[in-house]
């Protein structure tokens, strides 16, 4: 008999992480591998490191799934693989940084004629989801994986019994024990300066061929079982994903795969990460599984007040480009800033020496390349450095943000050098809030040198860096990789293009929060005086029409993104002031609980929300009257019918109400007038 054990505890603290004091372990006895952690236990069957999934508990739902004739390991390459020697299992205690949680990390790694294979599991003490992981490293110059990586399914004529899965490497294998399983897949887009409609869902049942399916998020119900799989794939959107098969799972009546690993042959030397997945399993209630997925999100990288909550500034979406960058421009700005109630300035494209492509002088053209002296201070728009403003920010009490485009060529070859000026920027200033952009993840190196450019940078900050990923064009992030470095920037939108619609933002904000954490994504309001006459006279949505305090309220369930110069604002504008300190004083206890959309999807005339479940007796609501014609409107909500709970009004509508939740669960709101909003707490009224 072999055993092996670790068992560690910690104290977590707030609401995302539920309070507890809990134990995470890892055993292994005799031909069995065992996880387990308060939320969860999943036993795998040991076949030299190949790990088959024979049970999983959830332990805060009470649903166990057995599946003990199970014989598929969730790590398939190919039938013809032969391991060299025994695998090896190896765990401990991680954390991404000092100011981030532990969790717990089991590494399995098996050896082959050429290659390294590891499979690399994560289990975090505030939630119920596992995490694996693919690593590979290649011992020789074997060209052998060429055909499994890049692995496609074969639609063959439907005499063939079957569409094997085994056609196709996977990571992950989670058997279906009935058939008649229903499976939502959800997908979506980033390069958002093409896309606005940025969520998709499908909806299917399992077939006896094999149906490849594309997307990130993928839930299977069974019809006969209080049970549900919820799988996540961690990867970029589809096709900017390395060595791409087509799809990210395969289902059919017997089993679910995760495939497209997102390895490949071209790096040469030491361990390459590919992609991995989270996976859980619930009962028949979509709220419980939400919330998990939700929970999950703030695992490895923490909600921190003093890091990551912010009201940022970004002078970039008034379209003056970097024709107004200069010291004195930037100090009216701090000053604006602090009136307004933003708590970060970022100083976007063009308070660096090196002239971009977009800069609105014609001379510019870097974009891909970039030295170190083009991230110095731009010497006639700043002479005296960044000091100047630093000072003055400081005084101001506004923290002061940079642009950066790290250097591509070559695969990102220079990202040591890129690492160190974001560090130094750091070390001289404090600045620990940077905007990426430019960014493609054009190979697996380059995905590879933009990880560890990220990762040296949270290490010499200590954890306290925060990058602002934008995913406006290109092949990027998405919004399910590289999310444990900081926030999403979501879209660029113009007034100078009339393409910006405050409903259409909020749309993107409550499509993608069912899904995605909205605090991990900066959102835009935009100065609403600036270019009236580009819109249509007749057009009833455009921004100049909706009350300024809404077009900001639209953005609270996020990152809120002041997308505009602060000096082109009219005095009426800075009179907003009031409702951004009250947000700010409530912007980390709102963001603390898990932000669900409620209510219809906003359409510019609907009602339309969100809800902030802080604990199952108290929580936030943030409402939205759209040009709805009626001032009173049942919405749904997610609280326990029966029962009464008080609603205390923060800002926007203030009447305090008592209300009961009826058997169809919903809740009455009433608002005064179209474009208006309420804010509200509630408590459960003992």
């Amino acid at each position: 008999m072999k055993r092996f054990l670790l068992l560690f505890s910690l104290l977590l603290i707030g609401k995302i992480a539920v309070s507890q004091e809990i134990i995470s372990s890892v055993e292994q006895e005799d031909d069995l591998l065992i996880l387990s952690n308060d939320h969860t236990k999943v036993i795998y069957k040991w076949l030299n490191g190949n790990l088959i999934l024979l049970s999983f508990e959830n332990k805060s739902l009470d649903i166990t799934e057995k599946w003990p004739n199970n014989t598929e390991p969730m790590l398939w390459l190919d039938d013809s693989l032969k391991s060299i020697r025994p695998a090896t299992l190896h765990s401990g205690i991680k954390r991404l940084s000092p100011m981030d949680p532990s969790y717990l990390e089991v590494t399995v790694t098996q050896f082959y004629e050429g290659f390294q294979v590891r499979q690399v599991l994560e289990l975090f003490d505030g939630s119920g989801l596992i995490t694996h992981h693919i690593w590979l490293k290649l011992d020789s110059g074997d060209s052998y994986l060429d055909n499994a990586l890049m692995a496609r399914v074969d639609h063959g004529m439907i005499e063939q019994a079957t569409l094997s899965t085994g056609q196709a490497h996977r990571m992950g294998y989670f058997p279906i024990t009935e058939r008649h399983w229903k499976v939502s897949i959800t997908r979506f887009e980033e390069a958002t300066d093409h896309h606005n409609n940025l969520v998709q869902s499908d909806e299917i049942l399992t077939y006896r061929k094999a149906l490849p399916l594309r997307g990130n998020i993928l839930v299977a119900r069974s019809p006969n079982k209080n049970l549900s799989y919820l799988l996540a794939k961690l990867s970029p959107l589809d096709w900017s994903q390395q060595t791409y098969p087509g799809y990210d799972f395969i289902v059919d009546q017997e089993s679910i795969t995760v495939n497209g690993l997102g390895l490949s042959n071209e790096v040469e030397e030491g361990w390459q990460r590919g992609y991995g997945f989270a996976y859980g399993i619930f009962g028949s209630n979509e709220l419980d599984m939400l919330l998990g997925l939700h929970r999950y999100q703030f695992q490895k990288r923490s909600l921190r007040p003093d890091r990551d909550e912010m009201v940022l500034a970004n002078t970039w979406g008034d379209r003056s480009k970097d024709s107004r960058m200069n010291e004195g421009f930037v100090l009216e700005e701090i000053s604006l800033a602090a009136k307004l109630g933003i708590t970060h300035l970022q100083l976007d494209d063009g308070w660096q020496a090196g002239s971009s492509r977009n800069s609105a002088s014609r001379k510019g053209t870097k974009w891909d390349d970039w030295t170190t002296d083009d991230w110095k201070p731009h010497e006639q728009r700043f002479p005296q450095g960044l000091d100047p403003i630093i000072n003055r920010a400081n005084q101001e009490g506004i923290n002061i943000c940079l642009w950066f485009n790290p250097s591509k060529e070559s695969d990102y070859e220079k990202w040591e050098r890129d690492a160190e000026i974001l560090s130094m920027y750091y070390t001289k200033h404090e600045i620990n809030t940077f905007k990426i952009d430019g960014v493609s993840l054009s190979s697996k190196v380059a995905e590879i040198r933009l990880r560890n450019l990220f990762d040296h940078v949270l290490e010499e900050t200590e954890g306290k860096a925060v990058f602002n990923m934008d995913v406006t064009a290109g092949s990027r992030m998405g919004y399910w990789y590289f999310g444990e470095y900081g926030n999403i920037f979501l879209e660029n939108r113009y007034t100078d293009w009339a393409n910006y619609y405050p409903y259409q933002t909020l749309r993107n904000l409550w499509m993608l929060s069912k899904y995605v954490a909205p605090q991990r994504i900066q959102v835009e309001f935009l100065n609403k005086w600036r270019n009236q006459e580009k819109y249509p006279l007749t057009d009833r949505y455009q921004p100049y029409s909706i009350p300024f305090e809404y077009i900001m309220a639209t953005t609270f369930a996020g990152q809120p993104l002041a997308w505009m110069e602060l000096s082109g604002l009219p005095g009426k504008g800075l009179e907003a002031a009031s409702l951004l300190r009250h947000y700010v004083s409530i912007q980390s206890a709102f963001h603390n609980g898990i932000i669900l959309p409620i209510g219809n999807e906003p359409d510019g005339k609907s009602w339309t929300g969100f809800q902030s479940i802080v604990s199952d007796k108290e929580g936030y609501f943030l409402v939205y009257r759209e040009q709805h014609p009626i001032h009173h409107q049942e919405l749904k909500v997610r609280l326990a019918i029966g029962k009464s709970y008080e609603l205390i009004p923060l800002f926007g509508e203030r009447n305090t109400t008592t209300s009961e939740i009826g058997p169809d669960g919903k809740l009455v709101f009433d608002l005064p007038s179209p474009w208006s909003f309420g804010f509200y707490k509630y408590r459960l009224k003992e």
